[in-house]
């Protein structure tokens, strides 16, 4: 994934055993599978999982990523 598709992407946590939390933007169909296979899934809001950004460098270009879930941006230079 590119920086800023990495930001954007749904995130989950592996909590203890069969437990995962997940975001609630995460698909329908992602968590129908995780209780098909018998795991414990806690939905939960965007603001549990934290904030970032990323600067990545790809040879002598700088790419710099902000993700939706807060303000601000970054920037390179």
């Amino acid at each position: 994934m590119n920086p800023q598709a990495a930001l954007d992407a749904p995130r989950w946590r592996f909590i203890c055993d069969s437990t995962v939390k997940i975001e609630s933007t995460s698909s329908p169909r992602i968590i129908s599978k995780l209780q098909e296979r018998e795991h414990n899934v806690i939905v939960s809001s965007q603001e549990s999982f934290g904030k970032g950004q990323i600067i990545a460098r790809h040879e002598q270009t700088l790419i710099a990523a902000s993700e939706p879930r807060a303000d601000g941006l970054a920037i390179a230079w």
